[in-house]
């Protein structure tokens, strides 16, 4: 909990500095959302069942006539048993991560391609058995649509795929569904 209310006052930091500097331009943007975030290690599917829902924050800033800079952020916790022994076991992902988007419209609908990378920090506790707490680089793409109702609020549906591996070879990485709604400033 600590890191997400780390991660959300810099997160808030940034959009304030900035938004002060283009507040006419409608050149900043903040999306907030949840979705699912896969996992692709095997072993994921038997611990822990049930939806790996995730919450995200997400602030750009438009560059050019159809780029936009961003740095984005989750939250994923897991819990669930030990295959065998049955005990609780819980896995937290938090990623930083910064990347471009491409903007393919500017209308009322605008589709968009991204990539970039990131920081991903991520704690697995098996109580008893071992405790595994490290931050790993990965990469990403991510497709997806913005549907203004407003000049200044628009809905934002992303599929992004993550590519990440741990110290001991297990894939993290996966595909992700997103949903949110952002402010434009």
């Amino acid at each position: 909990m600590k890191k997400i209310i780390i991660i959300i006052t810099i997160f808030t930091l940034i959009f304030f500095s900035i938004s002060k500097v283009d507040a006419k331009t409608k050149k900043v943007s903040i999306t907030i959302g949840a979705g699912v975030r896969g996992v692709s290690a095997d072993y994921f599917s038997d611990i822990f069942s049930g939806t790996n829902l995730c919450y995200s924050i997400d602030i750009a800033y438009k560059i050019m006539k159809s780029g936009e800079l961003f740095l984005h952020s989750d939250y994923l916790a897991l819990e669930g048993e030990t295959t065998y022994t049955k005990e609780k076991t819980t896995f937290t992902l938090t990623p930083i991560e910064f990347g471009f988007r491409f903007l393919l419209g500017k209308k009322k609908f605008v589709p968009y391609i991204g990539l970039g990378g990131g920081s991903y920090s991520y704690e697995d506790v098996h109580p008893g058995l071992l405790t595994v707490s490290e931050s790993k680089v990965g990469f990403f793409g991510e497709g997806g649509l913005k549907f203004y109702v407003s000049k200044s609020i628009f809905i934002d549906m992303k599929l992004k795929y993550i590519m990440l591996k741990s110290e001991k070879d297990i894939d993290l990485g996966g595909l992700a569904y997103m949903a949110g709604i952002g402010f434009r400033f």
